[in-house]
């Protein structure tokens, strides 16, 4: 999910994965992951996972886009999500 945020500027929220991670170690990155059988749709996936990586609950995202899915080199398959949120300040 990118998430945007602010009042004066508009910001996005990006997330820095930890330096010891076996796989894309230190990298930015977007809250994201899996579908998860659970998931009613990809973008419940999206929030869900907005709640778990950044404690940013469903409730607090207005969702406002999608973007065109995209085949990474890995062969996954991502489907971007854009949000609004009031709930984070700088």
């Amino acid at each position: 999910m990118m998430t945007l945020f602010g009042e004066d500027e508009l910001e996005m929220l990006f997330t820095v994965r930890a330096s010891h991670l076996r796989h894309h170690g230190g990298q930015i990155s977007f809250p994201g992951g899996g579908r998860e059988p659970a998931d009613s749709d990809l973008l419940a996936t999206a929030l869900r996972e907005c709640e778990e990586e950044i404690a940013l609950p469903a409730s607090h995202i207005t969702p406002v886009g999608q973007l065109s899915p995209y085949k990474t080199i890995s062969g996954f398959e991502v489907t971007p999500f854009i949000g609004w949120t009031a709930q984070l300040r700088r």
